[in-house]
C-alpha cells in the first residue's frame, strides 16, 4: 500500500491522486482508504450530482470538498499512472 493525497482537478472536474510524482486519474466506482482522524477507512468514490466517497462497511457517505486535500492510501498493482503525452 502506497500513501498519497487526493485533489479535485476542478478545471476537469474529476479527482486525482498523487504520490509524489505521479498521478493517479479515479473514476466513478474507484476504490481506495481516506484517513480521518487517526485511521484508514475503505471508501469507494462515486458520483451523482456531486462526488462523494461512500464507506464500505457502513451506510454512511459524505460529499468531497474540492478545496480539500485528504490523505489516502491506494493498492498500487490497482491504478495505472497518468502519462502526458509527448509533444
Amino acid at each position: 500500500m502506497r500513501h498519497g493525497i487526493l485533489i479535485c482537478d476542478c478545471i476537469q472536474d474529476y479527482w486525482i491522486i498523487r504520490i509524489g510524482k505521479l498521478v493517479f486519474p479515479l473514476e466513478d466506482g474507484s476504490p481506495f482508504d481516506l484517513w480521518i482522524q487517526d485511521h484508514y477507512y475503505p471508501v469507494t468514490l462515486l458520483r451523482d450530482t456531486d462526488w462523494f466517497v461512500s464507506f464500505e462497511l457502513e451506510e454512511l457517505s459524505f460529499s468531497l470538498r474540492e478545496d480539500e486535500v485528504y490523505k489516502i492510501r491506494i493498492n498500487m498493482e490497482d491504478y495505472l499512472p497518468y502519462v502526458a503525452p509527448c509533444q
